[in-house]
This record gives C-alpha cells, sequence and structure tokens, in this order.
C-alpha cells in the first residue's frame, strides 16, 4: 500500500513539473498543441512500457503458469534501467539558470524579454 501511494504521489509530481516545463518553454499560441502532444507521447511510452514489462515478466513461468520470482526481479531491474535512463536525460537538459549564464556569455542582455516575448 505504501509503495502505490509513493507512486501516485511521485506521478503527480513529475506530471505537474512537466506541465510546467512545457508552458514556460513554448510560445503562448501553442500551448495546447504542446500540451497534447505531451499526453500523446505519454500515453504511447506507458503502453509500450506496460507491454515490455508484460513481456518480461511472462517469458519465466513456472509449470502452472504463474510468473516466477525471477521473472519480476527481471521486470523490476528493466524498470530500474529506465528510470536511470530518465535521470540522467533530466540532468543533461539544460535549466533556466544556465541558458540565461549561456546568453549572457554571448552577449544577450535582454534574456528574460526574449524568454516572455516567446510566450
Amino acid at each position: 500500500m505504501l509503495s502505490g501511494i509513493l507512486t501516485g504521489i511521485g506521478i503527480g509530481m513529475a506530471l505537474a513539473a512537466t506541465s510546467n516545463a512545457i508552458v514556460e518553454s513554448v510560445p503562448a499560441t501553442q500551448t495546447g498543441e504542446a500540451i497534447s502532444a505531451n499526453t500523446v507521447l505519454r500515453t504511447i511510452g506507458s503502453s509500450i512500457g506496460t507491454a515490455v514489462i508484460a513481456a518480461l515478466i511472462s517469458s519465466n513461468v513456472a509449470a502452472q503458469g504463474a510468473p516466477t520470482d525471477h521473472a519480476f526481479t527481471v521486470g523490476f531491474w528493466a524498470c530500474a534501467g529506465v528510470g536511470v535512463v530518465a535521470l540522467v536525460a533530466a540532468l543533461v537538459v539544460p535549466s533556466r539558470r544556465q541558458r540565461r549564464r549561456d546568453a549572457e556569455a554571448a552577449g544577450v542582455d535582454d534574456f528574460d524579454e526574449l524568454e516572455h516575448a516567446k510566450r
């Protein structure tokens, strides 16, 4: 039960952060399209991820047809691997602070106005 609660909290926080990042990153006239594209890609990714994990778990079954402990171990390690890849991707994405530093280094002194004009 605790894992379900933590998962729900984590997903809720991730979805809110993703929506905020999208709204801050695209012009106001394209917010609807960007949020919709995110929703479609998230749904497709969830479907593919579920299918892959189901295939991994069902590939190791006991004589009675139930998945073995090893099957769940493989499934959990696959999820952990995807989590590590997602963490690395999140760390590679430049932050707004880094973009501001890059803009200042390039001689752009009105970064905030440029960012606001994009919306």
